[in-house]
């Protein structure tokens, strides 16, 4: 067969037409041809058409492939060139919580932006991470980084669904997303978190992506980390966790807010039975193991309570900022030591807010704080139900405090509402409710709250005349002088007898009943300042009468001392030696040009009373001013703001005669910290709020050394101590004393605008200041021994439960000789006398002649010459 013919046959196979037939002779010779094999049918057209489609399919896949490869690989390249650098997370060092430690070894209180505190993985337990895993990502350690099986999975049910239903993120993704991404959720983002969840898998191990992701997850409350959430919900550390506890915890991440056990503990409940469901699914526990813990309770810790010295953190906090900055303290999970102790801090506030509402009281009621329409009560009331709903799911009674009415103004701009509170019953809280009922005869008042009703009587409320400081106002006769349905005013809640019980379901809409009492926020203000004189501890300091983040009084404000500054004037006349504890003075009426001024001056003894010759302690035991002033004019002002320097005064002293009443300004804190010196035995030191301060790894920052100073001599202290006695035995402090040896003098300023009391024992040293912020008279009667003691009082006697009774130190070199009262000589062994200190050098030498042979007057002013160190008619 020729070429040609051949290959005309297979193309005609090729494509199916039959075979063109041969020519019956060979073109050479005319041959007739051989005979050969038969032909074989061709194929049929369907398999070409397949085989054809096949082909075609086949190329376009592999342009497909191919396209998609390139597109894959240019958006692998388009988004992994700037990507986070995951290196990072290998030095993790997030914000971690400060906390602040008293020296009683209580957390007072916590700085932070975010509340974490990072634990290594060694102390968190097993069953913790298995019930994180269970619930979040039961293929953690076997996919690397990205479960496709779980996005499958998850796809299929969300298709099922019709909505998402289920997430496939692995808990590398989350760590991913957390550390490195923002939380903006669109394709860029997702595309980078798949490429950053292989990168880290294959950077960290599995347990160091734990590690990042237990201690960075939320867990509601604004709790970070699994440190910090088992504190906040069971009180323990995290290592302590039992299997229920944790598989509540593990439970959290997916919504802490819905399923917070505080909130909503049914929820909780469920979901916690998920996580044990899904343990004992992946094996990590038994069933039966699932079954018991299901069955187990929720019980949570107690709430944190209310904190105490929150003047005395923030004062830390602002003093610490200038030192360390701001964004380490709140974010280094530092720990600060401070001297406060905080029983006293707790019995120091309740005492000033105790004190300052009874001078508020003294001072008049200032009306209703707020009025509120019938409609615009019934629209508080069904805010206030509606509200309250999921807290009852906690149990316990919950108030409505309308406390921020005060601040609410109607207008078209302004909120249609006052700003509404719910806050949990406790006796003794004071809130702000709405008159609901005002009985006949005006004995009786009920004030709504929401869950409860306060129900007031009128013999508690006698002290309610109208607000007038400077004069008295007349008192009311009933309720119906004070208050009317509508009002909104504040009550102090009582202790029922039997303690307080929510309402029963039988009666849900039975309000409590609490007996309260009408009350206000006092206008007035206050400082407390508590000192140990020995280790210069500030053991309590509060700046107001409640905390709100401003202006703390006990450190920040200067006002002045009154007589309480007169204790540095003596200490000055003693340390001269010119005077002594047994000289007498002349307390009579005088005028004096000041010589530092060119002025003159007639100062004036509180109540116009003067009584002649009297000892120097009797002088400072009835506070006499011009007894005060003699010895200024006499020892020069230089000399006694050199000793009120020396005892810690720091801030500017006017040079004048007024000085020898306080007429200066100071600060509470060192005030008191001068009267710790005295107390001390002259011996001077700054005062201590910071102990010392730990980083993360318990290493000191900073660490508190003392520097005492000898400023002055034990021997002056000492009589200068027993001068101060003689104010709480005999003179303006009398009411104050608190069965054991103690020392202090009252100070009030002119028109009782400051008043204070500062008073010390062997142990502690303690000073109160009252006063309005903008200086007026806090009332005709509110000198320091009133409106300050009394708060001083309280404060000392709780702070001095349980202590032993000790008396000052005697420093060996003091002589006690036996004074006669009269003269202030030496007592005759045959007349009355008393045993009284001296500063060796100073104590007399000379014997009181018999009774009756000298008037003590004419024995005052007989020879003042005679006298060594007789000035303007003071006997030393």
């Amino acid at each position: 067969m020729s070429l040609s013919r051949r290959i005309a046959d297979l193309r005609s196979r090729v494509e199916g037409a039959p075979p063109r037939p041969e020519a019956e002779t060979s073109a050479a010779g005319g041959t007739p041809p051989e005979a050969g094999p038969p032909i074989p049918a061709p194929p049929r057209p369907r398999e070409g058409r397949l085989r054809r489609w096949a082909f075609r399919i086949l190329k376009a896949c592999s342009l497909v492939a191919l396209v998609g490869a390139f597109a894959a690989g240019t958006l692998y390249w388009y988004y992994a060139r700037d990507l986070p650098d995951i290196r990072s997370l290998s030095d993790y060092r997030p914000p971690q919580t400060t906390r602040v430690v008293s020296r009683d070894g209580v957390v007072v209180a916590e700085f932070f932006r975010q509340r974490r505190t990072v634990v290594p993985l060694d102390e968190i337990p097993q069953v913790l991470i298995h019930a994180v895993v269970a619930a979040e990502d039961d293929r953690f350690y076997e996919h690397e980084g990205i479960d496709y099986a779980g996005i499958f999975r998850a796809a299929v049910k969300n298709l099922l669904a019709m909505r998402v239903k289920e997430g496939a993120s692995t808990i590398t993704q989350q760590v991913v997303k957390t550390f490195l991404l923002t939380p903006r959720r669109d394709f860029s983002r997702k595309f980078r978190e798949l490429i950053l969840a292989r990168r880290l898998e294959q950077n960290l191990s599995k347990d160091e992506i734990l590690y990042l992701y237990l201690n960075q997850i939320y867990f509601g409350h604004g709790r970070y980390g699994v440190e910090e959430a088992a504190r906040y919900y069971f009180g323990k550390p995290v290592r302590q966790l039992t299997l229920p506890e944790a598989a509540l915890i593990a439970g959290l991440p997916k919504a802490p807010e819905t399923y917070s056990p505080r909130k909503h503990p049914a929820r909780a409940r469920k979901r916690r039975h998920y996580v044990l469901h899904r343990m004992a699914e992946v094996g990590f526990i038994s069933e039966e193991e699932a079954r018991l813990a299901d069955a187990t309770p929720i019980e949570l810790a107690p709430p944190p309570p209310e904190p105490v010295g929150a003047w005395y953190v923030e004062e830390v906090r602002r003093r610490l900022a200038g030192v360390l900055g701001e964004d380490r303290l709140l974010e280094g999970g530092l720990t600060i030591e401070i001297a406060m102790d905080a029983r006293l801090q707790a019995s120091a506030e309740k005492a000033l807010r105790a004190g300052l509402e009874a001078v508020a009281r003294r001072q008049g009621w200032r009306g209703p704080i707020g009025r509120l329409s019938d409609t615009e009560i019934a629209q508080v009331l069904a805010r206030f139900h509606r509200r309250a709903t999921r807290l009852r799911e906690r149990g316990g009674v919950w108030l409505l405090d309308l406390s921020g009415i005060s601040t609410w103004k109607r207008d078209a701009e302004g909120p249609p509402l006052p700003p509404l509170q719910i806050v949990p019953y406790r006796p003794g809280r004071r809130v702000a409710g709405i008159v609901a009922e005002v009985d006949g005869d005006g004995r009786r008042a009920q004030v709504s709250l929401g869950d409860a009703v306060a129900e007031l009587r009128f013999e508690d409320a006698k002290w309610a005349r109208p607000f007038s400081p400077e004069r008295p106002s007349p008192a009311p006769r009933s309720f119906r002088d004070l208050i009317r349905p509508g009002d909104v005013v504040w009550v102090r809640l009582s202790d029922p007898k039997g303690g307080a019980q929510p309402s029963t379901a039988e009666e849900p809409d039975t309000p409590l009943r609490l007996p309260g009492q009408l009350t206000q926020r006092p206008l007035v203000e206050g400082a407390l300042v508590a000192i140990e004189p020995q280790s210069r501890e500030v053991v309590a300091l509060v700046g107001g009468y409640e905390y709100d983040g401003g202006f703390n009084r006990a450190t920040q404000a200067r006002r002045q001392p009154g007589s309480s500054f007169k204790p540095y004037v003596y200490g000055a006349a003693i340390e001269s030696g010119r005077w002594t504890i047994a000289s007498t003075v002349l307390d009579a009426r005088a005028v004096f040009r000041d010589p530092w001024t060119g002025k003159t001056w007639k100062p004036e003894n509180f109540g116009g009373r003067y009584d002649g010759a009297i000892s120097l302690a009797t002088a400072l035991a009835r506070s006499k001013n011009v007894v005060s002033v003699r010895l200024v004019e006499a020892l020069g002002v230089d000399a006694v703001i050199d000793f009120a320097r020396r005892a810690g005064i720091q801030s500017r002293l006017p040079r004048y005669l007024p000085l020898a009443l306080g007429a200066g300004e100071v600060f509470v804190l060192e005030q008191v910290n001068a009267y710790a010196t005295i107390a001390a035995g002259g011996v001077y030191d700054s005062p201590v709020l910071v102990r010392r301060v730990l980083d993360q790894k318990g290493r000191p920052l900073l660490v508190h050394e003392p520097s005492p100073e000898q400023r002055i001599s034990p021997e002056v202290s000492y009589v200068l101590t027993q001068l101060m006695r003689k104010v709480m035995t005999d003179g303006t402090g009398r009411r104050l004393q608190i069965g054991r040896p103690a020392a202090g003098k009252t100070g009030t300023a002119n028109d009782q605008r400051d008043a204070w009391f500062v008073g010390f024992t062997p142990d502690l040293v303690c000073g109160v200041w009252v006063g309005f912020d903008e200086p007026r008279p806090l009332g005709p009667h509110e000198y320091g021994g009133v409106a300050a003691g009394p708060i001083w009082k309280r404060f000392m006697e709780a702070a001095h439960e349980g202590r032993s009774k000790h008396d000052f130190s005697i420093p060996p070199s003091v002589v006690f000789v036996r004074i006669d009262p009269d003269t202030g000589l030496i007592a005759p062994p045959e007349q009355p006398g008393t045993y009284l200190p001296f500063v060796p050098g100073t104590e007399p030498t000379e014997y009181a002649p018999p009774p009756g042979t000298l008037d003590p007057g004419e024995f005052f002013i007989a020879d003042p010459e005679s006298a060594p160190g007789a000035v303007g008619g003071i006997s030393p």
